[in-house]
């Protein structure tokens, strides 16, 4: 499963809390979902990366499409 978004704005907050930066989040191998990309954004996530499968040319462009619908549908 992906990480907690409560638990991203606990560490966040933590710091906060020490008086320490803010540092830049990246999830590496995200969940293609909307809702799971805009989840992310919220907690103050940067960055979500997502796993790409090796294909032949055609099937990758065709999973690219599909990963750039993810990101505009999550806001």
């Amino acid at each position: 499963g992906h990480t907690s978004f409560d638990e991203i704005r606990r560490v966040r907050d933590v710091l906060a809390e020490r008086g320490k930066p803010d540092v830049p989040t990246t999830v590496f191998g995200g969940e293609p979902d909307p809702d799971v990309v805009a989840g992310y954004a919220e907690a103050g996530v940067e960055r979500v990366t997502f796993l790409l499968p090796t294909l032949p040319e055609s099937e990758t462009l065709a999973k690219l499409d599909e990963l750039a619908k993810v990101v505009t549908a999550s806001g």
